[in-house]
């Protein structure tokens, strides 16, 4: 399955046959499934979601045979390598990522993402109550990451206008 092959390249890039020769043998015996009521390319950041559960088993695994010293080993899953993980195995399944699907999904309140400066918490009092509703329409965030760039090389001043304009 993709999950299981990212999953597998994830630990690879990470020395884990070699450290763990017997472990690896394991875990290529092993098929990773997901199951989602969430209808693909719904724009819903399920990717994200599958992105940072992947970054955290991989952390999890990788944590159990880093090398200890007094006993103890230096902690891999945190907010930073988790994210930043998350972030390359999205990179992964679509190409390309901003990073706020994964930072939405990483926070346990209302964020503002920023490119540059990552995820600002809103520090809202009250949360408002939502609503979801499926309009059925689907796009790969691929193809519509590919629009904008497209859009940017034919109007550069228009792309930048529009960024500005959803910043306000």
């Amino acid at each position: 399955s993709p999950v299981t092959h990212v999953i597998r390249e994830v630990l690879k890039q990470r020395a884990l046959p070699e450290r763990v020769p017997d472990l690896w043998q394991s875990i290529e015996k092993l098929d990773f499934a997901v199951e989602s009521q969430i209808p693909q390319s719904s724009g819903l950041g399920s990717s994200a979601a599958l992105s940072v559960a992947i970054a955290r088993f991989s952390l999890a695994l990788l944590e159990q045979v880093a090398p200890k010293k007094d006993g103890l080993c230096d902690p891999l899953i945190n907010d930073e390598s988790v994210f930043s993980l998350a972030i390359e195995v999205e990179k992964k399944f679509q190409g390309v990522t901003s990073g706020m699907d994964v930072a939405a999904i990483l926070s346990s309140q209302p964020i503002r993402f920023h490119r540059l400066h990552g995820a600002t918490p809103l520090k809202i009092q009250k949360l408002p109550q939502f609503t979801l509703h499926d309009s059925q329409l689907r796009s790969q965030t691929a193809v519509q990451i590919q629009c904008v760039d497209s859009l940017r090389s034919r109007a550069p001043g228009l792309g930048d206008r529009l960024d500005s304009e959803m910043a306000e």
